[in-house]
């Protein structure tokens, strides 16, 4: 069986061969890197020269008979040899691109996969990858762990497939990423994205990187000044080099990000030589639908482990999100494609910004859509899953399943037990039923908080608007979700694309003024038109209290006067429930931040030894006021919500380990507190959800049993 898609006949050989764009761009950074390296040469042996004068000094004079001559000399020698040691320690690092979630796959269990790379590589003049790994992750690269050797010596490189893309794409559009991947290591420049690659990863970890060298200078530099002044001195000199370093890499970095972007163009050239024009782009827009579904599966997944509930397959929960993702997507306004006076479609506009990982360093879609079809070439479509290329599919999505797994949070709490992705998926499906709302809603209630309710005097709010729903309840019903939402919808919605416009306008130039609405202003306007729209946005936003007051109102009114006494006593306990997870929400979220700002600032800057227990002090305070957020939530009672019914209270459902150990200030801490953060950030996350559907779900039997049903007068 023929798993290999035909490639466009009669294509020319000189078709992806980079342009005078291209070169000029290797060019400029061939003399960016002969720059740097002059530079880091002369270092190296302007250090190492420093340090062999201050040893042959005291070899050749000795110490001196000076206390304090004796003591500079040393001094000397420690901070020439520390100096020296400093310019070289980066240099030897290996730097291994190895992730734990990896599985190799050996020829023999995947002949057709081998056979495929095999004829790809030749197809492309690509090397033979050496080894072939895959996982989890909607992702394909080629690889390979880098040392100061592998600037001198060719290095095989490793290929990786990302099995959630393998579940995303056909056979002619993997074929196309794959040749897209392969085409980078046909190129002549790759040799110099390895020298840029380790000259960035040099510059990279001399200026951030601390380490035992940074502990011992901070330790020299804590001692009696008679000791410490060379530790000091040596500190001002590292100090201006890592600040050189740091201009040096930017510089760089932005040379190269330009050759980065004709690169992707000229590898995306080779895609189109072997599968024609349009695969590798809807293969693109497929990537980016399926980074999505995997995103929304994953948290799906999670919701199903706090469950006890492990798939036997990831990838299955994909299809399903998309599946599900495309269902909602039915209801929204699409972009039409556009069609140029060759009768070629375009997918991708200007406005699409999502960029899946695999491709965050890469041009915008649109602009490599551009590229693609610039000279159209037919090819022939495989719609077989590249699924048929692996010997035994079923068997290996379970073992990468299991893999993903064990590397995760969940594997150190407990044995997990698998269960067939069917039974998973039926849990998913009935949170799906509760928190997927009607479409009449529109996206009222899909991003944010319930606005302006109040509970305490039910009386006094219905009689805010009575006079607007009492003579014809039905109408300013119908009103109320369709001329009245809409219009309320429009405007914010207007707010938020002029607020973007303004951002993109400003952002889409260099010079010190922009256009925005067909008129010219300067930059230093920006800021406060921006501020200006921010604040007309923010009073539009305000429409919603006003929104869910009258709902809220509404729903009230119809309770009494069908005397509906349990459902308005159920509406109200709801509704009081929902504002509670609204304020725990925002406090776990401010906490959230507040922890990200203490991190980003410890991993910034070298923290004195005096400092740790002042940075102690703050990270005890941030776990007590934590600690004391889930002590009230224990006193909080459970409504009724699907897969929840044997949770009593928030707290049970939040934190049933409660392991918030105490304070240690080690990285393993850092990451354990963040993570428990994150674990009950993103549970009140699915309660809020789950929250408003069983409101919306009540809100609607009550509507329908007022409309269906006698009125009954007061």
């Amino acid at each position: 069986m023929n798993l290999y898609p035909q490639s466009p006949l009669g294509m020319d050989a000189d078709f992806a061969k980079p342009n005078a764009q291209y070169n000029s761009r290797v060019v400029m950074v061939l003399l960016g890197m002969m720059l740097f390296f002059v530079f880091y040469v002369a270092f190296v042996i302007a250090s190492g020269y420093l340090f062999y004068l201050s040893v042959i000094n005291i070899t050749q004079y000795g110490l001196g008979y000076s206390f304090w001559i004796m003591l500079f000399k040393i001094a000397l020698v420690v901070g020439a040899g520390m100096l020296f040691v400093f310019t070289l320690k980066f240099l030897f690092k290996k730097h291994s691109f190895e992730n734990p979630k990896n599985i190799e796959l050996k020829e023999e269990e995947n002949p057709e996969l081998y056979r495929f790379i095999r004829k790809l590589c030749e197809e492309t003049g690509a090397p033979l990858p050496k080894k072939i790994f895959v996982n989890d992750e909607i992702n394909a690269m080629v690889f390979y762990n880098s040392t100061i050797l592998s600037l001198f010596m060719p290095v095989r490189k490793n290929l990786l497939i990302g099995l959630g893309l393998v579940n995303s794409v056909n056979l002619t559009e993997f074929k196309a990423i794959m040749a897209h991947e392969f085409g980078h290591f046909a190129q002549k420049s790759m040799r110099l994205g390895s020298y840029t690659y380790m000259a960035n990863r040099i510059i990279h970890d001399m200026v951030y990187s601390r380490d035992k060298w940074d502990l011992f200078l901070d330790r020299w530099a804590q001692q009696d000044i008679r000791i410490s002044f060379g530790a000091w001195a040596l500190k001002g000199v590292i100090f201006v080099v890592r600040n050189i370093l740091a201009l040096i890499y930017r510089g760089i970095n932005m040379l190269y990000a330009a050759l980065s972007r004709q690169m992707e163009f000229q590898a995306d050239l080779v895609a189109v030589s072997t599968t024609g024009s349009d695969a590798i782009i809807t293969g693109l827009a497929k990537v980016v639908d399926g980074s999505q579904a995997m995103a929304v599966a994953r948290q799906q997944l999670a919701d199903a482990a706090d469950h006890e509930l492990f798939t036997k397959d990831i990838f299955y929960h994909q299809t399903h999100a998309k599946t599900f993702i495309d269902s909602l997507e039915e209801r929204s306004e699409k972009a039409p494609q556009r069609t140029d006076e060759r009768g070629v479609t375009y997918i991708f506009n200007k406005e699409d910004h999502y960029i899946p990982s695999m491709y965050a360093s890469h041009p915008p879609n649109y602009d490599r859509e551009l590229n693609a079809k610039k000279e159209y070439i037919n090819g022939v479509e495989d719609e077989r899953s590249p699924w048929e290329l692996f010997g035994d599919a079923a068997k290996l999505r379970a073992i990468v399943t299991n893999k993903a797994y064990e590397l995760s949070a969940w594997a150190e709490k407990k044995e997990l037990f698998y269960s067939e992705p069917e039974k998973v998926q039926a849990f998913i499906q009935s949170e799906i039923k509760e928190t997927v709302f009607d479409k009449k809603y529109k996206d009222a209630y899909t991003s944010r908080y319930l606005k302006g309710i109040e509970l305490d005097n039910p009386k006094k709010l219905i009689a805010k608007f009575k006079e607007e729903f009492e003579d014809d309840t039905q109408k300013a019903y119908d009103t109320l979700y369709g001329e009245y939402l809409d219009a309320g919808l429009a405007r914010i919605k207007k707010c938020e694309e002029e607020m973007n416009e303004l951002v993109g306008a400003v952002q889409g130039t260099s010079g010190k003024s922009f256009v925005y609405k067909d008129k010219k202003y300067k930059k230093d306007e920006a800021g406060e038109m921006f501020n200006d729209l921010n604040e007309k946005f923010g009073k539009e936003w305000e429409w919603y209290a006003d929104f869910d007051q009258k709902v809220l109102a509404i729903h009230l009114y119809m309770t009494k006067k069908m005397k509906m006494k349990e459902e308005r006593k159920e509406l109200l306990k709801r509704y009081e429930f929902q504002l509670t997870l609204q304020d725990l929400r925002e406090r776990v979220h401010g906490g959230q931040e507040e922890f990200g700002e203490f991190v980003q600032d410890v991993s910034s800057r070298d923290i004195m030894e005096d400092e740790v227990f002042q940075l102690k002090d703050i990270l005890r305070e941030m776990r007590r006021a934590f600690l004391a957020l889930l002590d009230e939530t224990a006193e909080i009672e459970m409504p009724t919500l699907s897969n929840m019914e044997d949770i009593s209270t928030l707290k049970v459902f939040l934190s049933p380990e409660e392991k918030i150990r105490v304070v240690d200030f080690s990285g393993d801490w850092l990451n354990e507190y963040g993570g428990q953060l994150e674990t009950v950030s993103s549970r009140l996350v699915r309660l809020h959800f789950k929250s408003i559907g069983n409101i919306l779900a009540l809100q609607e039997r009550i509507s329908e049993a007022y409309f269906e049903g006698n009125v009954v007068a007061e």
